[in-house]
């Protein structure tokens, strides 16, 4: 997802300061989401990383 919207900026879309800081956004929340999914699930099955990773 952050990879798309440094691409957008990259191609002109939107300016790269306004990129940067959805970037840092989004990449805060799949921290956070990250956390939340590996307390929730304690045994970090497959399934689970992989939800993480798709987000």
């Amino acid at each position: 997802m952050t990879i798309l919207v440094l691409g957008l900026s990259m191609l002109g879309v939107m300016s790269v300061k306004s990129a940067m800081l959805i970037a840092i956004i989004l990449g805060s929340f799949q921290f956070v989401a990250y956390i939340l999914l590996t307390s929730i699930y304690r045994d970090r099955s497959l399934w689970g990383n992989i939800i993480v990773i798709s987000i």
